[in-house]
Protein backbone atom coordinates (compact mmCIF):
# COMPACT_ATOMS: atom_id res chain seq x y z
CA UNK A 1 0.00 0.00 0.00
CA UNK A 2 0.97 3.52 -0.95
CA UNK A 3 1.25 6.47 1.44
CA UNK A 4 -1.33 9.06 0.55
CA UNK A 5 0.55 12.00 -1.49
CA UNK A 6 0.84 15.48 -0.35
CA UNK A 7 -2.78 17.04 -0.34
CA UNK A 8 -4.87 13.88 -0.48
CA UNK A 9 -7.90 13.07 1.38
CA UNK A 10 -7.16 9.32 1.58
CA UNK A 11 -6.56 9.11 4.87
CA UNK A 12 -6.33 4.92 5.46
CA UNK A 13 -6.68 3.56 9.02
CA UNK A 14 -3.63 2.70 8.77
CA UNK A 15 -1.52 6.14 7.97
CA UNK A 16 -3.78 7.85 10.53
CA UNK A 17 -2.92 5.30 13.00
CA UNK A 18 0.78 5.77 12.53
CA UNK A 19 0.16 9.53 12.24
CA UNK A 20 1.57 9.40 8.59
CA UNK A 21 -0.78 12.10 7.59
CA UNK A 22 1.24 15.51 7.80
CA UNK A 23 -1.66 17.54 8.79
CA UNK A 24 -2.71 15.66 11.83
CA UNK A 25 -1.24 15.02 14.97
CA UNK A 26 0.88 11.69 15.54
CA UNK A 27 -1.58 9.19 17.28
CA UNK A 28 -0.89 8.53 21.10
CA UNK A 29 0.81 5.21 21.64
CA UNK A 30 -1.60 2.29 22.10
CA UNK A 31 -2.27 1.11 25.43
CA UNK A 32 -0.95 -2.02 26.95
CA UNK A 33 -3.96 -4.94 26.58
CA UNK A 34 -4.87 -8.23 27.68
CA UNK A 35 -4.29 -11.54 26.18
CA UNK A 36 -6.88 -14.15 26.43
CA UNK A 37 -5.59 -15.48 29.23
CA UNK A 38 -5.29 -12.32 31.26
CA UNK A 39 -1.68 -12.04 31.01
CA UNK A 40 -0.03 -8.68 29.86
CA UNK A 41 1.42 -8.49 26.49
CA UNK A 42 2.44 -5.38 26.61
CA UNK A 43 6.51 -5.40 25.99
CA UNK A 44 6.15 -8.53 24.66
CA UNK A 45 7.02 -10.66 21.80
CA UNK A 46 5.77 -13.69 19.71
CA UNK A 47 8.32 -16.69 18.49
CA UNK A 48 8.30 -18.81 16.03
CA UNK A 49 7.12 -21.62 17.96
CA UNK A 50 4.17 -19.49 19.20
CA UNK A 51 5.81 -18.52 22.51
CA UNK A 52 4.80 -15.02 24.57
CA UNK A 53 7.98 -13.91 25.46
CA UNK A 54 8.95 -10.77 27.55
CA UNK A 55 12.80 -9.50 26.37
CA UNK A 56 13.25 -7.29 29.43
CA UNK A 57 11.84 -9.99 32.19
CA UNK A 58 13.86 -13.60 31.02
CA UNK A 59 12.29 -16.78 32.24
CA UNK A 60 13.55 -20.07 32.08
CA UNK A 61 10.46 -21.32 30.78
CA UNK A 62 10.65 -19.30 27.70
CA UNK A 63 13.88 -20.51 26.38
CA UNK A 64 14.04 -21.83 23.17
CA UNK A 65 16.97 -23.39 21.06
CA UNK A 66 14.58 -23.47 18.16
CA UNK A 67 13.17 -20.13 18.47
CA UNK A 68 17.21 -19.23 19.35
CA UNK A 69 18.42 -20.49 16.24
CA UNK A 70 15.70 -19.42 14.18
CA UNK A 71 16.33 -15.95 15.44
CA UNK A 72 20.33 -16.02 15.37
CA UNK A 73 19.84 -17.45 11.69
CA UNK A 74 17.98 -14.20 10.52
CA UNK A 75 19.94 -11.38 12.19
CA UNK A 76 23.07 -10.08 10.40
CA UNK A 77 25.81 -8.50 12.36
CA UNK A 78 27.40 -5.29 12.56
CA UNK A 79 23.36 -3.80 12.63
CA UNK A 80 23.54 -5.14 8.13
CA UNK A 81 26.18 -2.47 7.42
CA UNK A 82 28.94 -5.34 6.44
CA UNK A 83 28.78 -5.64 2.67
CA UNK A 84 27.51 -9.29 2.62
CA UNK A 85 25.25 -10.88 5.08
CA UNK A 86 26.66 -12.71 8.13
CA UNK A 87 23.96 -13.59 10.79
CA UNK A 88 24.95 -14.16 14.24
CA UNK A 89 24.08 -17.96 14.28
CA UNK A 90 27.12 -18.32 11.73
CA UNK A 91 29.09 -16.49 13.95
CA UNK A 92 27.95 -18.26 16.99
CA UNK A 93 29.04 -21.76 14.91
CA UNK A 94 32.87 -20.33 14.01
CA UNK A 95 33.17 -19.75 17.65
CA UNK A 96 32.47 -23.09 18.56
CA UNK A 97 34.93 -24.46 16.39
CA UNK A 98 37.32 -22.10 17.37
CA UNK A 99 37.47 -23.60 21.18
CA UNK A 100 38.35 -26.99 23.20
CA UNK A 101 35.83 -29.41 23.20
CA UNK A 102 34.62 -28.12 27.35
CA UNK A 103 34.47 -24.68 26.22
CA UNK A 104 32.12 -25.44 22.85
CA UNK A 105 28.51 -25.46 24.39
CA UNK A 106 29.00 -21.99 25.96
CA UNK A 107 30.66 -21.19 22.73
CA UNK A 108 28.11 -22.01 20.15
CA UNK A 109 25.63 -19.87 23.44
CA UNK A 110 27.48 -17.38 23.80
CA UNK A 111 25.25 -14.78 22.00
CA UNK A 112 21.93 -16.53 22.44
CA UNK A 113 20.25 -13.47 24.31
CA UNK A 114 20.33 -11.49 20.79
CA UNK A 115 17.71 -13.69 20.28
CA UNK A 116 15.43 -11.52 22.72
CA UNK A 117 17.08 -8.47 22.84
CA UNK A 118 18.78 -8.30 19.01
CA UNK A 119 22.28 -7.58 17.99
CA UNK A 120 23.83 -4.63 19.11
CA UNK A 121 27.73 -3.33 18.47
CA UNK A 122 29.53 -2.79 21.64
CA UNK A 123 30.19 0.59 21.46
CA UNK A 124 26.45 1.26 21.77
CA UNK A 125 25.65 -1.38 24.51
CA UNK A 126 28.57 0.91 26.56
CA UNK A 127 26.84 3.99 26.81
CA UNK A 128 24.90 4.68 30.04
CA UNK A 129 22.40 5.10 28.79
CA UNK A 130 21.71 1.27 27.71
CA UNK A 131 22.65 0.09 30.97
CA UNK A 132 18.91 -1.47 31.11
CA UNK A 133 20.05 -3.49 27.95
CA UNK A 134 22.88 -4.98 29.83
CA UNK A 135 21.07 -5.79 32.61
CA UNK A 136 18.89 -7.41 30.46
CA UNK A 137 21.38 -9.00 28.48
CA UNK A 138 23.42 -10.12 31.80
CA UNK A 139 20.39 -11.76 33.01
CA UNK A 140 19.52 -13.25 29.93
CA UNK A 141 22.74 -15.16 29.43
CA UNK A 142 22.21 -16.43 33.11
CA UNK A 143 19.14 -17.92 32.43
CA UNK A 144 20.04 -19.80 29.46
CA UNK A 145 22.81 -21.04 30.56
CA UNK A 146 20.89 -22.76 33.64
CA UNK A 147 18.45 -23.93 30.36
CA UNK A 148 21.50 -26.13 28.53
CA UNK A 149 23.23 -26.63 31.94
CA UNK A 150 26.28 -24.97 30.84
CA UNK A 151 28.57 -23.81 33.89
CA UNK A 152 30.85 -21.15 33.91
CA UNK A 153 31.65 -19.24 31.42
CA UNK A 154 35.09 -20.40 30.25
CA UNK A 155 37.43 -17.20 29.87
CA UNK A 156 38.53 -19.16 26.18
CA UNK A 157 35.42 -18.13 24.47
CA UNK A 158 35.51 -14.54 25.29
CA UNK A 159 39.37 -14.96 23.50
CA UNK A 160 37.63 -16.94 20.77
CA UNK A 161 34.76 -14.04 20.49
CA UNK A 162 37.76 -11.84 19.80
CA UNK A 163 39.54 -13.84 17.46
CA UNK A 164 36.10 -14.02 15.31
CA UNK A 165 36.06 -10.43 15.38
CA UNK A 166 39.28 -10.29 14.19
CA UNK A 167 38.83 -12.54 11.51
CA UNK A 168 35.79 -10.78 10.32
CA UNK A 169 37.57 -7.60 10.29
CA UNK A 170 39.72 -9.05 7.36
CA UNK A 171 37.22 -11.26 5.26
CA UNK A 172 33.69 -10.24 6.39
CA UNK A 173 33.78 -6.18 7.16
CA UNK A 174 37.20 -5.05 6.11
CA UNK A 175 36.13 -1.51 6.20
CA UNK A 176 35.02 -1.67 9.72
CA UNK A 177 37.92 -3.91 11.10
CA UNK A 178 40.20 -1.08 9.05
CA UNK A 179 38.52 1.87 10.59
CA UNK A 180 38.75 0.40 13.95
CA UNK A 181 42.42 -0.67 13.81
CA UNK A 182 41.76 -4.26 14.71
CA UNK A 183 44.92 -6.03 14.38
CA UNK A 184 45.64 -8.39 11.47
CA UNK A 185 48.83 -10.53 12.99
CA UNK A 186 48.58 -12.04 15.79
CA UNK A 187 51.72 -10.07 17.34
CA UNK A 188 49.23 -6.96 17.31
CA UNK A 189 46.47 -8.92 19.03
CA UNK A 190 45.57 -8.71 23.00
CA UNK A 191 47.81 -11.31 25.02
CA UNK A 192 44.73 -13.35 26.30
CA UNK A 193 43.77 -14.35 22.53
CA UNK A 194 47.50 -14.33 21.25
CA UNK A 195 48.52 -16.44 23.75
CA UNK A 196 45.91 -18.87 23.54
CA UNK A 197 46.58 -18.83 19.70
CA UNK A 198 50.15 -19.90 20.26
CA UNK A 199 49.55 -22.38 22.56
CA UNK A 200 47.04 -24.18 20.65
CA UNK A 201 44.15 -23.17 23.08
CA UNK A 202 42.56 -21.30 20.01
CA UNK A 203 42.14 -22.61 16.55
CA UNK A 204 41.96 -20.11 13.72
CA UNK A 205 38.88 -21.59 11.55
CA UNK A 206 39.72 -21.68 7.73
CA UNK A 207 38.93 -18.64 5.72
CA UNK A 208 35.59 -20.45 4.00
CA UNK A 209 34.04 -20.39 7.37
CA UNK A 210 33.53 -16.87 6.84
CA UNK A 211 31.46 -17.05 3.32
CA UNK A 212 28.43 -15.69 4.18
CA UNK A 213 26.12 -18.58 4.79
CA UNK A 214 22.12 -18.39 4.09
CA UNK A 215 19.71 -18.23 7.23
CA UNK A 216 18.43 -21.34 6.40
CA UNK A 217 22.15 -23.00 6.19
CA UNK A 218 23.03 -21.11 9.35
CA UNK A 219 19.86 -22.04 11.48
CA UNK A 220 20.76 -26.09 10.29
CA UNK A 221 24.70 -25.70 11.45
CA UNK A 222 23.76 -24.23 14.32
CA UNK A 223 21.48 -26.93 15.52
CA UNK A 224 23.36 -29.55 13.88
CA UNK A 225 26.52 -28.42 15.96
CA UNK A 226 24.25 -28.15 19.47
CA UNK A 227 23.22 -31.51 18.94
CA UNK A 228 26.85 -32.60 18.54
CA UNK A 229 28.06 -31.03 21.24
CA UNK A 230 25.70 -31.54 24.00
CA UNK A 231 23.65 -34.80 22.68
CA UNK A 232 20.17 -33.01 22.64
CA UNK A 233 18.29 -33.56 19.44
CA UNK A 234 16.11 -30.75 18.09
CA UNK A 235 13.60 -30.26 15.63
CA UNK A 236 14.15 -27.66 13.17
CA UNK A 237 11.69 -24.98 12.64
CA UNK A 238 10.95 -25.04 9.04
CA UNK A 239 11.83 -21.64 7.22
CA UNK A 240 8.54 -19.77 6.02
Amino acid sequence: MSPPTKGSKDRTPLWDAIGIVRDRAPASPVPWTRGAAGDDVGGSIITVTGRRVWPLRPSEGDVSLEDIAHALSKTDRYMGHAPVFFSVAQHAVVVASMVPPAARAWALHHDDSEAYLRDLPAPLKALPELAFYMQAEQEWMATIGRRFSLGPFPEVVAAADRLALYCEGQWVFPVCGERDGWPTSYNDMPPFVRDRVLSGALSVPPRAWFDSWTPAMARAMYLEAHEWITGERVVEVQDA
